[in-house]
């Protein structure tokens, strides 16, 4: 493959080559013979059921969870949890009764097989299948690696399970075909310095490895094979779901990764998914997940309008370059096969006039989308305060759409909206006529223009804003030297009515399930959010479960309360100060958790140094740098303390002595010029109180939760925001804390309390009460 690039294991492959069959390779042939062994029976759909459900009655769930019940089989040693139990009962009355739960279960509850027992028994008792969602892909590969195999070997017939993801974690083999026959993309990615050959190497390297594990492996994520995205375009080996062929692909369905996976997991007992591809689907009325009668939820709390992208339109400038260099469209050029193959197809005059046409329409819709996101950015100049450390966000109102600046935008995107008509319909009349003669070609030309319709729906969409579901906007960056990353976006309002109207009513029973869902012990904020509260009365409940964990004895709490506030002058150098008396009193191993990255790198400037002159190390996640490598780093070095950001909030476990103290210096509310804010607020008289209020408590009891991951764990959370003294609201966020172990003090204290604490739980293995505080 492309013998003009220097890479090294082409005299290797070159070799297997030649001693090989003399027959040529087919990827095809190859992923039918590896899948011809297997045979997938799609289960039933529950929905067409005649007779009722089998549901497990609740002394046969309680009898699991006794010695010698499945659940004591799968561990070595096994301690029953009352609140495990009763919450497995909750899921069970959830089925059997067809009803909704929101059950909020404290960590060390045991929450994964709580909910997977008893889903997988009505399964296997019904031969359908049941779906759990998580909010990430990280808690996907866990129940898949760690909890359902385990399940598996401990129940007498076992049971099979799948994951499915987005389209972006599948190879697409189509574009695997492509990638070997195309020019390498080398300008979609950043060479940092390394020379082209360097770059095509990882490239082909890349697309060798897809290959070997295409041909080796029935399904499978692709982030598995440790390929170097940053010198690898995503796109050149994966689709979009709207660019994918699907029946004009002549790997659809069976031998495709990712259809063939929706296709097998439609014969598993479980299928386990993420939120984004769950609301995907909900958007696409239940085309692309299997059909699920009961489902569980994990993370609940974070299916909102905010974290649930494919509910809204988003156009990318970016996306768009990418899209056109797939393309390979220029002025000057039809598409790189066409020289290729359509002098020799019938009707090839007529082809080559389309061809043409299509390839002029393409370069004028290129230049009116430049042009058109050129405009965004200048609206920049409208932004009243809109900014945070890198980006402008404006809320496009209706006092926005009458500026200026507006009308130039709405101007440009019109004269868009008609480039990118004309050359969808061309594109159309191309694809139609080429799929008579040459339908290969047909299907290449319909994947590289798939993009298009998305794009001309969002424009059309944004510019018009006559949607009032959504709130529209634009995420600008600073810079004109990044104008790349323009976007604009309509996002979902309420989510929960659409959950409730198009998606719950088809669910034999859902739970939604996390450690941080309710706000103290109301519920409403979450089932709104989820559409619950939108339900007939008496079809959901909402359950509160303690954790198993003695929190007041394992977690102390510090409000420091005389500290600045957090937008006066001279809070930075008192934070700073605090800082470095908690650091210094607990000999290292915090976690300082902001809410943006301009206040976490003020304070790292200022306290790295200070820590490095007594023995200490801190480092602060930077831009570009790994999270996963500073998770890792983070959890090695026993005496390390981290300065982070958001992806460390939630989903962060650090057990032990690694992790003793976290820290959060700011209130995480919502932005005020947050666009969806602004929106709720002109909606809503007490939206402050309804929306961002409940959101900052969840995130705060999410960062609490670092702590303690397990029952001997101990350490000290220190809020430095005064806020929490000074304003009525402040009680929301203590009382919603798993600890009462709370204490008041002065900053200059705080430090003494932490040493104080940290002597007392080496003495004697747990963080101190409030009667036997150490501090007097």
């Amino acid at each position: 493959m492309h013998p003009d690039v220097s890479w090294p294991f082409r005299p290797v492959l070159a070799h297997l080559a030649a001693e090989g069959s003399p027959t040529s390779f087919s990827l095809k042939s190859t992923r039918h013979d590896l899948l011809a062994e297997a045979h997938y029976a799609p289960r039933p759909d529950a929905s067409e059921r005649q007779t009722p459900f089998d549901v497990p009655s609740r002394t046969e769930i309680g009898e699991e969870f006794l010695p010698g019940g499945a659940v004591a089989r799968m561990y070595e040693t096994y301690e029953r949890r009352p609140e495990q139990v009763a919450m497995a009962t909750q899921v069970r009355d959830a089925i059997s009764t067809s009803t909704y739960r929101a059950i909020e279960a404290g960590t060390g509850v045991g929450k994964s097989i709580a909910y997977l027992l008893p889903e997988v028994l009505f399964a296997k008792r019904n031969n359908i299948t049941v779906g759990v969602a998580t909010k990430t892909n990280a808690l996907t590969d866990q129940l898949v690696s760690h909890e359902l195999p385990a399940l598996a070997a401990a129940l007498p017939d076992g049971l099979t399970f799948y994951s499915l993801k987005g389209y972006d974690h599948y190879p697409c083999l189509h574009r695997l075909d492509r990638a070997v026959l195309d020019e390498l993309p080398l300008g979609a990615v950043s060479s940092d310095g390394r020379s082209g050959s360097a770059v095509s190497a990882d490239m082909l390297t890349a697309i060798a490895v897809t290959y070997a594990f295409a041909c080796q492996s029935p399904d499978g994520d692709l982030d598995a094979l440790g390929i170097r995205w940053r010198y690898v375009p995503r796109q050149m080996l994966t689709t979009t779901p709207g660019e994918c062929l699907r029946s004009a692909c002549p790997y659809f369905p069976n031998e495709c990764l990712l259809h063939g996976a929706r296709r097998r997991a439609a014969s598993a007992d479980v299928v386990v998914t993420n939120h984004s591809l769950l609301l995907r689907d909900v958007m696409a009325e239940g085309r692309i997940l299997p059909p699920v009668e009961a489902l569980g939820h994990r993370r609940g709390p974070r299916l909102r309008g905010r974290g649930a992208p494919p509910v809204g339109h988003r156009g990318f400038w970016r996306g768009i370059q990418d899209g056109l260099r797939d393309a390979r469209w220029r002025e000057d050029r039809r598409p790189a096969w066409d020289h290729g193959h359509s002098s020799s197809l019938e009707g090839s005059e007529l082809i080559v006039r389309l061809l043409t046409k299509v390839a002029a329409s393409v370069a004028r819709a290129q230049v009116s989308v430049g042009d058109f996101f050129c405009v965004v950015h200048d609206l920049s100049s409208i932004a009243k305060g809109d900014t945070t450390y890198d980006n402008v966000s404006i809320w496009i109102d209706e006092g926005a759409r009458q500026t200026p600046e507006w009308a130039a935008v709405s101007e440009a995107g019109n004269v868009c909206v008609e480039r990118l008509e004309e050359t969808t319909k061309l594109l159309g009349e191309a694809v139609e006529k080429l799929n008579e003669v040459a339908p290969q070609q047909g299907a290449d030309l319909t994947e590289s223009g798939g993009f298009l319709g998305n794009l001309l729906a969002g424009i059309r969409l944004i510019c018009a804003g006559e949607d009032t579901s959504y709130v529209y906007s634009a995420q600008l960056s600073r810079s004109r030297r990044r104008i790349g990353q323009e976007k604009l976006c309509a996002e979902k309002i309420d989510v929960g009515a659409d959950l409730a109207s198009r998606w719950l009513p088809e669910m034999q029973s859902v739970v939604f399930t996390s450690a941080t869902i309710a706000v103290g012990d109301d519920f409403s904020h979450f089932d709104h959010a989820v559409g619950l509260d939108l339900l007939p009365s008496g079809e959901h409940a909402d359950i509160r479960l303690d954790s198993s964990f003695d929190f007041d004895a394992s977690m102390s709490v510090i409000v420091a309360r005389d500290l600045p506030s957090p937008y006066a002058g001279g809070y930075a150098q008192a934070l700073e100060d605090l800082l470095f008396d908690v650091h210094v009193a607990m000999g290292g191993s915090v976690l300082t958790l902001f809410t943006n990255r301009r206040d976490m790198e003020c304070a790292y400037e200022g306290l790295g140094p200070r820590l490095g002159e007594v023995g200490l190390e801190v480092v602060c996640q930077e831009r570009g740098s790994s999270a996963r490598r500073i998770r890792e780093r983070f959890m090695a070095e026993k005496s390390l303390s981290l300065l982070a950001l958001k992806s460390f909030w939630e989903g962060f476990d650090a057990t032990g002595d690694t992790l003793r103290c976290v820290v959060i210096p700011k209130l995480p509310f919502a932005s005020p010029n947050n666009p969806l804010v602004r929106e709720r607020d002109l909606r809503e008289e007490r939206a402050w109180w309804r929306y961002s209020l409940p959101d900052a408590v969840i995130e705060v009891k999410q960062a609490a939760g670092r702590l303690i991951r397990t029952a001997s764990d101990t350490g000290v959370l220190v809020l430095a925001d005064p806020r929490l003294v000074q304003k009525g609201y402040g009680k929301a966020f203590i009382k919603s804390l798993p600890s009462h172990t709370c204490a008041t003090l002065d900053a200059k204290n705080v430090g003494r309390y932490n040493r104080d604490v940290a002597r007392f739980t080496q003495r004697v293995g747990r963080s101190p009460c409030l009667a036997e505080k150490p501090l007097t």
